[in-house]
């Protein structure tokens, strides 16, 4: 397949949406391949959505992606208007007149419910300690 006729030519290779918890950022993880000639800028529409009510909308242009080149992206969605449920995020990405559209479910889980395991190998903070 050849490129296209103005040298753009964008490719999302992955969209990940991964559980999280009430009352936080849920992420949205973007992986995107410019192919063409050309430094590109998409934007990335995203509508979340409960069956069919739209419940929340957002765009955000994404920094420059050089030719040849990947790049992924995290986008965080506030969903702390919404309960515990599956939900859809309705993603597009335009570049000029083409665009590239995905449906990705996800669920928001109870405030609490999601183990978090790990070290904590350091902690910083722009203000001095008192004791």
């Amino acid at each position: 397949m050849g490129m296209p006729e103005d040298g753009m030519d964008i490719h999302v290779r992955s969209i990940e949406i991964p559980d999280s918890e009430e009352k936080s950022l849920t992420p949205l993880v973007i992986e995107f391949y410019n192919q063409g000639e050309k430094t590109l800028k998409p934007v990335v529409k995203v509508k979340i959505m409960k069956l069919e009510d739209v419940l929340d909308t957002f765009d955000q242009e994404i920094d420059e992606i050089p030719l040849k080149e990947s790049k992924k992206v995290v986008l965080a969605w506030n969903n702390s208007k919404v309960e515990p449920g599956r939900y859809m995020a309705r993603i597009t990405v335009g570049l000029g007149k083409k665009e590239i559209l995905d449906d990705i479910y996800f669920n928001i889980l109870k405030e609490g419910s999601m183990k978090m395991d790990g070290k904590i190998i350091s902690i910083e903070s722009g203000k001095a300690l008192t004791y």
